[in-house]
């Protein structure tokens, strides 16, 4: 199967809804002026690679959580989305 962004932002867009964080990167305030939304996890293409990447303060700073093909970026967030799952899972069985 081929990797589009599609699937990669379905992805970044079911870990930010489901760990809360924002659901878009940026926000215009009332002056128009853009402000990144600390902790939301994006995928950007450039370099001929995909790199999965976390804001981190309100400037726009990001880490590099993962780089690579568009199919090791999948498999990664496949990844953080199995271990999020498991972790719900325990949740609701240790109540």
């Amino acid at each position: 199967m081929r990797i589009t962004q599609a699937h990669l932002e379905n992805l970044t867009d079911w870990i930010n809804h489901e760990k809360g964080y924002p659901l878009t990167a940026y926000e215009r305030d009332a002056d128009g002026i853009l402000h990144a939304q600390q902790l939301h996890i994006l995928v950007r293409r450039y370099s001929g690679r995909c790199h999965v990447e976390q804001i981190v303060n309100a400037g726009g700073g990001v880490r590099d959580l993962n780089h690579g093909t568009a199919r090791e970026c999948y498999e990664f967030l496949r990844g953080m989305q199995e271990a999020i799952m498991l972790d719900q899972r325990a949740e609701r069985y240790a109540a």
